[in-house]
């Protein structure tokens, strides 16, 4: 099974009319709207049948690992506005900063900070792809010359600031309804199964301000003290419900966790 959305360009948000797209043997390997209608005209039709019997088995294995990417956050609203930001709207907001601060104090060499960064980070001024040129920036920081790499340390701070700024959207009145039912469902799985493993390459909270707001236990490797900090051996750490020696194992980490 395949899901994907119609629009191809990973750099651009969707367009207001595009839609879910699935593509299995039951549709004969085409691309079928998964909320496209059905011989009779309903609403729904092959699309949505086998969108429902792949990610009902998916809840249902043994093993379940999910992968999310920008899509699950696109659908935090405030009202009509839309809160997330495309990895295309954070390329832009951080060079829009590189240019702000380039008419305000332009460096020595009277180069632009936009250039500078990617010269240092040994990728083409017009590379679009932001997270390729976060990652280069980041080596360079470990391997340049100094007077190179105090550059770009100071230019990575304000790019890595721009972002975060812009992924700080989690107020107390914006909703999280889809991944709180997403992790509602994906809580109810038999306890006798793996616990469930989430993946995210967002730069956002949503799954994990969304589990707070639903008090779900998540073992994300920090560990369980007043003072936050990362732990492998967290990982490994499995909650016990009250009571549960008396009534049989429950633990909260494979059945009402995450």
């Amino acid at each position: 099974m395949e899901l994907a959305p119609a629009a191809t360009d990973c750099f651009a948000a969707p367009a207001e009319g595009d839609r879910l797209r699935i593509r299995t043997s039951r549709t004969s390997r085409q691309w079928i709207e998964v909320d496209g209608a059905g011989e009779d005209g309903d609403a729904g039709g092959i699309g949505a049948e086998e969108t429902a019997r792949h990610l009902s088995q998916a809840v249902r294995s043994a093993n379940l690992v999910v992968l999310s990417g920008l899509g699950t956050s696109l659908c935090v609203r405030r009202g009509d506005e839309r809160l997330a930001p495309t990895m295309w709207q954070l390329l832009e907001r951080v060079r829009a900063e590189f240019a702000r601060l380039d008419a305000a104090d332009p460096l020595p060499d009277q180069r632009g900070r936009w250039s500078a960064f990617t010269a240092a980070a040994n990728v083409a001024e017009g590379e679009e792809n932001l997270e390729h040129v976060l990652s280069r920036a980041k080596l360079a920081t470990e391997l340049a010359p100094e007077p190179v790499r105090i550059l770009q340390e100071r230019l990575l701070a304000i790019a890595e600031g721009v972002i975060l700024e812009a992924v700080d959207f989690l107020a107390a009145d914006v909703t999280l309804d889809t991944h709180a039912n997403f992790l509602r469902r994906i809580a109810r799985r038999p306890s006798r199964k793996a616990r469930v493993r989430i993946f995210t390459t967002n730069y956002d909270r949503c799954f994990e301000a969304a589990a707070g707001r639903e008090e779900f236990i998540v073992v994300d490797g920090c560990q369980t003290a007043s003072k936050r900090g990362s732990d492998a051996v967290s990982m490994t750490i499995k909650a016990l419900r009250g009571g549960a020696l008396r009534e049989g194992r429950a633990w909260l980490g494979r059945t009402s966790g995450v």
